[in-house]
């Protein structure tokens, strides 16, 4: 921006200049007669003082005007009339109008243009511009420039044409997530987005293993049991899709579950009530504990009883030298029986009263001897009491009863004389029982309850035993060979082992995963859920069992009410049953109490019909599935970097890194190249459009074999026009981190991003050479829009000196022709010959051409003469053309005025019409409302008036109804009188 709103522009008056692009009135510009500033006098003020209208000259410090006016003598600017001074620069067919400081020119009829060239209107727009309207009596032909760009985000759907702009539509959205960007949005051509599946591998040089992940295929084998003579020889390929693949040799595989029996120590022996059948070697080489059907749990009363309850709640036989049946017995290494004395969770169980657990204390002594000794110390002690009592002492003796009832017929010493005679008589007997550590046990005697528990092999009677088993420890799954191979390496890359045992996931689900980062191998042996019991024949057996699952669940014993002494039981877990404590002062027992009930008439498992279990003569059993085999199923996944797991990371020598990138009718096509510090290594390569940095085109996993120099090919598939820009990020990842890239190719051809702005005017002059905002145009070939040479007519005066040196040239060459006439050299006088039949056409030809030759002369020169003498009137007459065509485009312009502000007017009272109708509208709807409410009120109020007049129709039928039946009854009743007194009249 060159000018500001201080500018001013200095033009010489004597040269016909102008300011044009000026769109802003306060750039002054003025004519002066040196527009030259005076380096010298550049400190000078002449104009310090003056007193100016408009202006004042620097240089000389007199007045001056602004372009368009002139100084008077008075000192005043006055307006210079442009149109009639002949200094106006409108197009022969236009019209000149002044106005104070300047002049516009403006189109006559049948043209249009700016005023300053004019086109006639059957011409087509000039190029890169199209029709907006005709031309017609009211307003001029309007051709406004063609959009040429369009702006960031659209492209242009529809070329410019004679009658239509150019068409600028919005670009597709940006490309989703599993897409890229074949093709730009651009001025040329719209947004395209194609799948990444269309992205092809790279190429590399012969030393790079490369693997783009999208590429990466996942492959997998199953690999089968293998007869014993094959081991060893049977191949599987796994392929990456990428050039690397595996091969697999399989030494040893068994996915087969194999089981073997629980050895629980519980309380029971087989020797205890067990059937011989059980322990016989047809079954104890399967099953060396087999599991009862169930239990019985029964309780017996005991009354009477004799025994010792200890502190801590248990209860212990009373040591006593009585072998007596009321005496508890010993309780030592009994498992199978439990006693209570107290009421507990097990009484309730079985509905036992509480009363029965009464008990009184009981002295018990504990050998022969101390029981002697007692019995004589309690003797003489009960002897000097009766002896007392009824000695002939009257201090010791029973005085009888007192009057006064106080002493309850005892003497005061009695006391004391009892004292005496047990210190005196029993000091002996009682010392020695005391001596010999005699003190007496306290025991109870009361009433005692015995819980026993019992193992019942019924199964055993029909030909059937049960087993608990479980998985065996550390299982010897599958024994693999494998090699990691590449199509650019003669030998293996990785050659690895793999060994799997089965572990604590094996055993409860019978399933497996192994991965060493390269492999990942999945082992099921199909088995679903996995069984932990086994059934099998106590005869001869054929190796083949039936299998299922414990009963786990079901109704607990603690929560039950059972009327009969015994019940039948099983543990939630097989060989769970609890040890018995022997004796317990309460009759609670927990582990009894979660014991869950059983029947005789069910197994204790639920067989699975789809399992079978093997045994070779012996245990283990191979419990497999009849519908499905066991699966081994090796898989190469893809979410594995192999090479990275193979090679070692290098680093990348930044500076050797080079790429480049260009176009054909088809790709887009990026080349890198570049060098690691060594080798072989691990690089990893990624390349991204930088317009989606979250989006990668290829992710590349590269492993660099010597020698260290490689290069890398991406084919970017595209349909952008040849020449546009483009740009890619490479990102590649060594041992030292990330390493960014950007490789681009500037645009071969104009590419413009922001949309020209529509011109408001009609026509639009080229403009200037010169990149500012305004151009300075001086006296140049004027050019019309499609940069023609426009003959511009000049006013006849300016023309006169070309046409005296016309006149001049014709002039001197009659005066040479008179010259040569009138000096012709004496020739020799021809003899006169005679005259011919052509001669008379010859004479008429000539005479003629004098004729013409004297009356262009003459014209020319009356010409001549006439426009120097009338030039002054031919201006006049121009000028008055010029206003005449200024008058018409003048009123043409306020025709256009009128009819806007007609249609304005009208444009206004239509808004006002249309808010008017909508009032309307609005009442119309209340009134429509209003006479829908008042017509379902009259159709309610008729409706009850309707209501009303047919109940009184039915009233009156109904009493019409009632009369007529009245009437009848009567007629009926005294038809039956008159026949009754007929019949009483004798």
């Amino acid at each position: 921006h060159f000018f500001t709103n201080t500018t001013r522009v200095f033009f010489n008056f004597n040269k016909d200049t102008e300011l044009v692009g000026i769109k802003d009135s306060s750039v002054l510009v003025y004519d002066v007669s040196k527009p030259l500033i005076d380096k010298d006098r550049r400190f000078a003020k002449p104009c310090f003082n003056a007193s100016c209208e408009q202006g004042c000259d620097e240089m000389s410090g007199q007045c001056i005007c602004l372009k368009g006016y002139k100084l008077s003598a008075t000192g005043e600017c006055m307006d210079v009339n442009e149109c009639m001074d002949g200094k106006a620069k409108c197009d022969p067919e236009a019209g000149c109008h002044n106005r104070k400081g300047t002049y516009d020119c403006i189109c006559g009829e049948d043209f249009y243009g700016n005023g300053k060239i004019c086109r006639e209107c059957k011409l087509k727009c000039p190029d890169r511009h199209y029709e907006v309207s005709p031309c017609s009596q009211e307003i001029q032909k309007i051709c406004k420039a063609c959009t040429q760009s369009c702006r960031t985000g659209y492209y242009m759907a529809q070329p410019c044409s004679s009658h239509e702009n150019a068409m600028c539509r919005v670009c597709r959205p940006e490309c989703l997530p599993g897409e890229f960007e074949s093709r730009q949005c651009t001025n040329y051509h719209d947004r395209e987005c194609r799948n990444l599946t269309n992205l092809m591998p790279p190429l590399t040089s012969k030393n790079i293993i490369l693997e783009e992940k999208r590429h990466i295929k996942e492959d997998r084998a199953k690999l089968d049991k293998l007869p014993a003579h094959y081991v060893g020889f049977t191949r599987y390929k796994l392929f990456r899709g990428t050039g690397i693949h595996l091969e697999l040799t399989v030494r040893f595989i068994d996915a087969a579950q194999q089981f073997v029996p629980i050895s629980a120590s519980h309380p029971f022996s087989l020797d205890l009530g067990a059937p011989s059948v059980l322990k016989s070697y047809s079954v104890q080489r399967y099953c060396s504990t087999p599991t009862p059907d169930y239990y019985i749990l029964r309780h017996k009363k005991l009354e009477n009883v004799t025994f010792k309850q200890n502190d801590n709640g248990s209860i212990d036989a009373c040591e006593t030298h009585k072998t007596s049946p009321d005496f508890l017995p010993s309780l030592a290494g009994n498992n199978q029986s439990f006693l209570c004395s107290q009421p507990g969770s097990l009484t309730n169980i079985f509905s036992i009263d509480e009363d029965f657990f009464l008990a009184r204390t009981k002295w018990v002594d504990k050998s022969k001897r101390c029981q002697r000794n007692s019995r004589a110390c309690e003797a003489c002690i009960r002897k000097c009491g009766t002896d007392n009592m009824f000695s002939g002492d009257p201090t010791c003796s029973v005085a009888g009863t007192s009057s006064g009832g106080d002493d309850y017929a005892e003497s005061p010493r009695l006391m004391m004389c009892y004292n005496c005679c047990v210190k005196r008589n029993c000091s002996t007997d009682c010392k020695d029982y005391h001596k010999r550590k005699c003190q007496p046990e306290q025991c109870s005697k009361g009433n005692l309850l015995e819980f026993t528990i019992e193992p019942s092999w019924d199964s055993s009677h029909d030909g059937r035993f049960f087993c608990h088993i479980g998985p065996s420890h550390q299982q010897h799954l599958l024994e693999l060979d494998y090699s990691v191979h590449a199509e650019a390496s003669a030998t293996p890359l990785h050659v690895s082992k793999v060994m799997i045992y089965g572990d604590k996931l094996w055993e409860q689900t019978g399933a497996i995963q192994h991965s060493d980062g390269i492999l990942d191998i999945a082992i099921n042996s199909s088995l679903g859920t996995v069984p932990d019991f086994l059934e099998g024949a106590t005869s001869f057996q054929n190796g083949v069992f039936k299998v299922g699952t414990y009963k786990s669940h079901g109704s607990q014993l603690g929560t039950s009410a059972i009327r009969p002494d015994f019940v039948f039981i099983r543990p939630s877990e097989p060989h769970g049953v609890p040890i018995m404590p022997g004796a317990h002062q309460e009759c609670t027992h927990v582990a009894l109490n979660n014991m869950l009930l059983a029947s005789n008439m069910e197994n204790p498992y639920i067989h699975d019909w789809k399992l079978e279990a093997v045994a070779n003569g012996s245990f283990p059993f191979i419990i497999t599935n009849k519908a499905q085999d066991p699966v081994v199923m090796a898989t190469l996944p893809r979410n594995v970097s192999i090479l990275k797991k193979l090679f070692a990371p290098v680093s990348l020598n930044v500076n050797s890194f080079s790429g480049d990138l260009r176009q054909n009718s088809s790709h887009w096509l990026v080349t890198v190249q570049a060098e690691t510090t060594n080798c072989p290594g691990f690089l990893h390569m990624t390349l991204l459009d930088p317009n989606y940095p979250s989006k990668v085109l290829f992710d590349c996993d590269l492993a660099v074999l010597c020698p260290n120099k490689f290069s890398i090919s991406f084919a970017l598939p595209t349909a952008d026009k040849l020449g546009l820009h483009r740009d890619v990020i490479v990102t590649v990842t060594d041992k030292m981190g990330e390493n960014h890239f950007r490789i681009y190719r500037r645009a071969s051809i104009g590419e413009k991003v922001a949309e020209d702005a529509n011109s408001e005017e009609i026509v639009k002059p080229i403009a200037s050479d010169i990149p500012t905002q305004y151009a300075v145009k001086g006296e140049k070939e004027k050019k019309d829009i499609d940069g023609q040479p426009v003959q511009e007519m000049t006013n006849l005066p300016l023309a006169f000196p070309y046409l005296l040196m016309l006149n001049g040239s014709v002039l001197l060459l009659l005066v040479l022709a008179i010259l040569g006439l009138c000096f012709q050299p004496a020739l020799p006088v021809p003899e006169t010959p005679y005259a011919r039949w052509y001669h008379p056409f010859f004479a008429t030809g000539y005479m003629m051409f004098q004729f013409i030759y004297s009356a262009f002369v003459s014209g020319t020169i009356f010409f001549l003469i006439l426009t120097v003498i009338t030039s002054h009137h031919v201006n006049f007459v121009v000028s008055r053309g010029q206003s005449g065509a200024v008058s018409t485009a003048s009123s043409h312009i306020e025709l256009l005025q009128l009819q806007r502000h007609l249609e304005g007017e009208i444009s206004k009272q239509d808004s006002q019409a249309d808010a008017a109708q909508k009032v309307c509208m609005q009442d119309m709807k209340k009134i429509v409302t209003d006479m829908k409410k008042f017509h379902l009120l009259l159709l309610d109020s008729t409706k009850d008036i309707f209501e009303r007049h047919r109940l009184d129709l039915l009233l009156s039928q109904q009493k019409l109804h009632v009369r007529e039946k009245l009437m009848k009854d009567l007629e009926n009743f005294r038809m039956f009188s008159i026949t009754i007194a007929g019949w009483m009249v004798p």
